[in-house]
């Protein structure tokens, strides 16, 4: 169907025309945009008048008009970097390298932003209707009349399908708009359809069969409109090539190329094509049956899981583009240039300035070198993209078996972040001790209000495929497995209680982060206390505050709170005082050309709108995910050496630093801010506030080991006869992350999440080497019992070692199988534990076990 049937099938149906009114009311449209453009040269006007141009100007025209509004876009975004990381470097006291790359850094906050905006609607939607999320899993019919919800079927019965499919459209639909905002040009997809989550590994496996199911499937017409403008003997080579381009994006990441180096000999005469598709682009297949035939043989996941990963990547593309602009790679690089050239002309032999040219020198962007490379590398994900998947995925699954062998007591460790919470609300938001202890009580303990969890669903509920991504990725980051793996684990981190913790811990960090701003909707930004002031230039909310503290806030039981969806509601009049001087650039630029104006300001007050949503989204994204310490792209650089999954370093890395991520980001998040603390903040302050961090820490290390023991049957510290105050001095210290990762080396007897030393080094995978070489040296010296097979065994048995029912588990029946395959082996092990580490049982399971075995 061309796009001029399409439109006058749309008119007929929300206009109630006739089909000929339809086509004469096209007829006069087109007839006004010829006039328009006839006497108007779009290429000299400004961005808003190309915007409109680029809607109503002559096909012939738009590849010129698309190529000169990104440029003006670039620019404008190019001149805002270069303030931002200029004013960074001069505030901070940063190196000119450092400060871009925290800018670039910022990326990846923004993403989150982005994520929880487009995602809030329906998370909300499946938290009220608890069945949803199960049908989009298990209903194969459910799915069908989503899909035929979305196309447009007026035949779909179900209610629930009805509002599913609008919530997507939408969110689909302001995505695509937003990209259009940052220099795309995707054009309005119609029946919009699903997005996939393409199982990767089964296209490696069958790409031919792959192949002929997008020949089969694919509304090549919808998914490509370009595909018209080839002359119809190249179409089948030209399809050929987007296949190719298709299964190299699935596999790699890559973005979807023509994969042509020049389109035009296959073109018809007169017609133009870009030789790269427009970011955001989804494939569009023939119908619901298509969709599910597709799905059901190459893709992974349902709905949701296609629905999320295309936020998922939309988000980090508009990120990028937010602080970048729409070709991202360039302006870092002419930034990077830029700055060499001005060191160049001003440096002569100064020994300072050559030092920080030659940092310079060394950034590559595309090896992921240099503090600005490596940025770079990880927010635009260029990392994640495996060598190998089938390698990928059986480490990955390895490391999720790993996981649930080895956590069943995270949850006990959890308990000493309490301070980090304290300390981020006093000293980022202004609070008292007293307060934030008071606040962070409150995080755990008080109920969020309807109102907040409606319009941040996206930061407060972990569900679906985002419950091992946000929870276990705290303690690995690996790459998700999928299946029935990955159903287990879920189901390991909610019996384990790290599922309730930490939803309760972001339902309260909303909550607790809303009012930190509500409670000063009465001050003007100058009277705020000054670390909640530096805290909101972060996040560039400065900029903003004064019509959010009086727009978009509301109160609840005598408590103000802030919410994002409240950008809405600020009144036109305020947001045109905002955009005053961008219309009058307009109209100047318009002149007297006759174009009617309207739409052009309509989109700068829906970016001005956009805007101040995504500051206040920002300052969520970043600060829940400090005061509940989650992994970011900064942190999975240390985790995984910026390496690819799959590939030899990657996956030693990622082996290595599994169970990791939590000291790289209690150092990265809480520790070193502390210590930078804000511009002009004295020294001792500085270091009072680390101490206070320290002493906090360690208090609630300290709870957090003695829950542990007993959760084993053992003694307290304090009621052992050989407790070594020193040792359990450090061991607090350690356990409550105040030493960070390099305290977990000073003890050896075990780690934050109860591994030895040699799991500590070298990750759980060197442990599990450690553990068969202790059978192999037993086994050469005589020493080998059965017993030492049930234990090395069950230390690395998914669910075995939930922290509630491994000691009644021991007690029933794993003391006595022990004993029975090695007569003496308990008395032996408390005599070991008593002469090493002052360790002692509450009950001697010697003497005080059931006998099952014996």
């Amino acid at each position: 169907m061309t796009n001029v049937n399409r439109c006058v099938k749309t008119v007929v149906g929300a206009a109630h025309m006739s089909e000929r009114e339809a086509q004469e009311l096209l007829e006069r449209i087109k007839d006004f945009r010829d006039e328009i453009s006839s006497t108007t040269d779009y290429s000299k006007l400004g961005p808003e008048i190309e915007a409109f141009a680029l809607e109503a100007g002559e096909e012939a025209e738009w590849a010129a008009i698309h190529a000169r509004r990104r440029e003006l876009i670039r620019a404008e975004r190019a001149a805002e970097f270069q303030a931002s990381y200029t004013a960074r470097a001069e505030t901070e006291k940063l190196r000119m390298d450092k400060a871009i790359a925290e800018e670039v850094w910022r990326i990846g906050t923004i993403q989150d932003g982005y994520v929880a905006q487009h995602t809030d609607k329906l998370i909300g939607a499946l938290r009220e209707n608890p069945t949803l999320q199960k049908l989009c899993d298990s209903d194969r019919e459910f799915r069908m009349e989503v899909y035929r919800a979305l196309e447009g079927g007026k035949d779909v019965q179900n209610p629930l399908a009805v509002e599913l499919a609008e919530i997507m459209r939408q969110e689909v639909a302001a995505i695509r708009q937003a990209l259009n905002d940052k220099g795309a040009a995707i054009g309005k997809i119609e029946n919009y359809g699903l997005p996939h989550k393409h199982n990767s590994a089964k296209v490696l496996a069958d790409p031919e069969g792959h192949a002929q199911m997008l020949r089969e499937t694919l509304d090549w017409e919808n998914t490509f409109p370009w595909l018209d403008r080839v002359k119809p003997e190249h179409l089948e080579e030209v399809k050929n090539s987007a296949i190719r381009s298709i299964q190299e994006h699935i596999v790699k990441g890559t973005e979807i190329e023509a994969g042509l180096a020049d389109l035009a000999p296959y073109l018809k005469k007169g017609r133009k094509a870009s030789t790269k598709f427009e970011h955001g682009r989804v494939l569009e297949f023939k119908g619901a049956a298509a969709w599910a035939k597709y799905n059901d043989r190459f893709g992974e996941g349902g709905i949701l899981a296609g629905f999320f990963d295309h936020v998922q990547r939309s988000s980090a593309t508009l990120a990028q583009m937010s602080v970048l602009g729409p070709n991202p790679m360039s302006t870092l690089s002419a930034a990077i240039e830029r700055e060499k050239n001005q060191m160049k002309v001003s440096g002569g032999l100064d020994k300072k300035i050559t030092k920080a040219l030659n940092r310079l020198n060394a950034q590559n962007l595309d090896a992921g070198e240099g503090s600005i490379g490596r940025a770079w590398r990880m927010v635009s994900g260029a990392d994640l993209a495996p060598e190998n998947v089938t390698v990928a995925r059986i480490a990955s699954a390895a490391r999720q078996v790993i996981s649930m062998a080895k956590l069943g007591g995270a949850v006990i460790s959890s308990v000493a972040d309490m301070p980090v919470t304290a300390m981020h609300m006093k000293v980022a938001h202004g609070y008292s001790l007293m307060e934030a202890w008071g606040e962070t009580i409150r995080m755990f303990m008080r109920r969020i209000p309807p109102e907040l969890r409606r319009e941040m669903a996206g930061y407060i509920d972990v569900f679906g495929d985002g419950v091992r991504g946000r929870l276990a990725a705290r303690y690995d980051g690996a790459m998700n497995a999928s299946g029935g793996l990955t159903r287990a684990s879920e189901r390991f981190f909610r019996l384990s209680g790290l599922t309730f913790w930490t939803d309760n811990g972001k339902a309260g960090g909303v909550q607790m982060l809303s009012h930190s701003l509500g409670r000063h909707a009465d001050k003007a930004l100058g009277h705020l206390p000054p670390e909640l002031a530096y805290t909101l230039k972060k996040y560039k909310l400065d900029q903003h505050w004064d019509l959010v503290r009086r727009h978009m806030t509301f109160d609840h039981g005598g408590r103000k709170y802030v919410v994002p969806e409240l950008a809405r509601k600020i009144p036109d009049a305020e947001i045109d005082r905002l955009i005053a001087d961008r219309v009058a650039t307009l109209q100047k630029e318009a002149g007297s050309s006759g174009i009617d104006l309207a739409p052009a300001i309509d989109k700068m007050r829906r970016e001005a709108r956009r805007d101040i949503d995504m500051a206040v989204h920002s300052f969520f994204a970043g600060e829940v995910n400090t005061v509940m310490l989650t992994p970011d792209a900064r942190t999975r650089q240390w985790q995984t050496w910026g390496a690819k999954p799959g590939s030899f370093v990657g996956e030693a890395a990622r082996g290595a630093m599994q169970f990791k991520s939590f000291p790289i980001t209690f150092i990265q998040k809480v520790m070193a801010p502390i210590w930078r603390g804000m511009p002009g903040q004295k020294m001792s302050g500085r270091i009072a506030n680390l101490g206070l961090l320290m002493a906090q820490t360690t208090f609630f290390g300290y709870v957090a080991m003695e829950m542990k023991r007993l959760a084993r049957g053992e003694k307290p510290y304090f009621a052992s006869e050989n407790a070594n105050l020193a040792q359990v001095a450090t061991a607090a210290f350690i356990q409550g992350g105040g030493a960070g990762i390099f305290g977990d080396f000073l003890l050896s007897e075990s780690n934050r999440f109860g591994g030895g030393l040699a799991e500590t080094m070298v990750g759980p995978a060197g442990g599990l080497l450690g553990d068969v070489h202790r059978l192999w040296a037993l086994g050469l010296r005589g020493e080998l019992k059965k017993a030492d097979f049930l234990n090395a065994g069950l230390n690395y048995t998914p669910y075995a070692n939930l922290f509630y029912t491994r000691g009644l588990l021991d007690y029933a029946v794993l003391y006595s199988a022990r004993e029975s395959l090695s007569p003496g082996w308990l008395r032996r092990k408390e005599a070991n534990m008593k002469r090493e580490s002052g360790r002692e049982y509450i009950w001697p399971p010697s003497r005080h076990r059931l006998r099952t075995f014996e």
